[in-house]
């Protein structure tokens, strides 16, 4: 969105304006300052402003989509056919345009210069390496473009020799490369984490820059008339043209979504109280029934006859089955001198026998058709059922961070923050680095999203809490 709106605010100023940027080219180079200051002061606010101003309109100057789109028309302006339509409209118009190009990119320069120089000087050792030449390759591109912008002015033209002027000149074919090699180690990292914005600003870029190479080198050839076939001259420029894009775009490709993943450190763990000698809760009879008995490990029956008829027979056993049989049948017999109970089940019968005293009365004992199976654990009453305020679920929501959104990741389980995950589209994941350390693991132990920012992070830590809270806001039942 921002390469379009870019793109066509940039040709529409020569096209439309060419006459008036010639005639009244200092009010365009106020009108530019004045753009440039607010930019730069707003970009101190930005998490003040409305996220369409953010992303549409104060980008356009923050991260020098304008300007850059400038500086490409100026570059192409000498790529072009002389005497064709396109370099006679831009051509007067093109020292101009270099130096609004120039006033517009100082905001970019204060914004993100404070940044990264600060960091290349106190805390080098923690920008990584494509971070790290970025920032150099950044000063070289300052170093060129201040004198390159100077001698555009025409009263300072006017006291720098043709000769002179032209091998500073020379310097500008380096600072374009540098323009294209800037926005390649911005975008790539982007594009290959599956983001299709970036993917196609490193695509367009590409063909821009590509071209623009191609087109410059025939010429010079064309002009110099070193060339005789200049057909085989299109082939072959068009023919690397297109390999170098296909390349650039084969290795641009996205690679498997990359996502920060932070869980908490201290999981609940639930622990198990069982009474003593038992291995399993108790089952109650319903489900016993439906499993096969299985053999206890050990039992031991003891048959007293000569025992005296108070005493009772006791079955001892040294550890329970698992599982006990669910039918159990009895079978009563009686003779004068004994009573004998045999308990049949599904395992093998075990026998007692009791002692009467009365050996002429026949005794009626009644047997218990189910014998009881013994608890193991003491029931727990039944909790009354809890009233939830989140659906359990995985909700993501996005918020503006320093100068691109904060996507953040949220799972809830039983309205509890269970897992956060975060990926940023800011310039400098450095900072979303610093931020997501202390901001996850705060959210996860105080189970809320306002705690405190991290030092040196605000606006990515700033973000990811309002991310949070928007997704915990989607989450909340109606």
């Amino acid at each position: 969105m921002l390469f379009t709106i870019g793109l066509i605010f940039s040709l529409l100023l020569p096209f439309i304006c060419g006459k008036l940027i010639k005639k009244y080219s200092v009010t365009f180079y106020i009108v530019s300052a004045i753009f440039s200051i607010t930019a730069t002061v707003l970009a101190n606010f930005s998490r003040d402003l409305p996220v369409f101003v953010n992303q549409y309109i104060l980008a356009l100057f923050s991260k020098s989509i304008i300007a850059t789109f400038l500086w490409i028309i100026v570059m192409w302006t000498g790529a072009l056919k002389n005497g064709s339509f396109l370099i006679k409209k831009l051509m007067p118009v093109r020292g101009e345009l270099s130096i609004i190009a120039f006033i517009l990119t100082l905001c970019h320069v204060i914004v993100y210069g404070q940044i990264y120089l600060t960091r290349l000087v106190f805390h080098s050792d923690t920008m990584p390496i494509s971070m790290l030449l970025m920032t150099l390759l950044s000063v070289l591109m300052v170093i060129i473009m201040l004198p390159l912008s100077i001698i555009s002015f025409k009263t300072i033209r006017k006291k720098v020799s043709p000769k002179t002027w032209k091998k500073i000149q020379k310097f500008a074919y380096l600072f374009y490369a540098l323009i294209y090699i800037h926005i390649l180690i911005l975008d790539i990292p982007k594009a290959r984490s599956g983001n299709r914005e970036y993917l196609f600003n490193v695509i367009a870029y590409s063909i821009i820059f590509i071209s623009y190479a191609i087109c410059r080198i025939r010429k010079y050839f064309l002009n110099r008339k070193k060339v005789q076939n200049k057909a085989l001259l299109n082939t072959v420029s068009a023919v690397i043209g297109a390999v170098s894009v296909c390349g650039v775009a084969f290795f641009v490709q996205p690679l498997p979504d990359k996502v920060v993943e932070i869980r908490p450190e201290n999981k609940m763990v639930v622990s198990e109280s069982v009474t003593e000698n038992s291995s399993s809760p108790t089952e109650t009879p319903s489900t016993i029934a439906t499993q096969p008995p299985t053999q206890p490990q050990t039992s031991s029956a003891t048959e007293k006859p000569t025992q005296k008829p108070s005493e009772k027979t006791t079955v001892s056993t040294t550890q329970m089955p698992t599982q006990v049989p669910t039918q159990i049948s009895t079978v009563v017999s009686t003779t004068p001198a004994t009573q004998i109970i045999t308990y049949q089940t599904n395992e093998t019968p075990v026998a007692v026998e009791t002692p009467q005293e009365n050996n002429d009365v026949p005794v009626q004992q009644e047997i218990p058709q189910n014998i009881p199976v013994p608890a193991t654990e003491m029931l727990t009453p039944t909790e009354p059922e809890k009233i939830y305020i989140y659906n359990d679920g995985t909700y993501t929501a996005t918020a503006f961070g320093y100068d691109g959104d904060v996507t953040i990741t949220v799972t809830v389980k039983d309205d509890v923050i269970t897992d956060i995950k975060g990926t940023t589209m800011e310039s400098d994941d450095y900072y979303f680095s610093m931020a997501k350390k202390e901001v996850f693991q705060q959210i996860l132990d105080r189970q809320q999203s306002d705690v405190d920012a991290c030092s040196g992070a605000t606006y990515s830590s700033k973000a990811i809490m309002h991310a949070v809270q928007k997704a915990l806001d989607s989450a909340k039942k109606h």
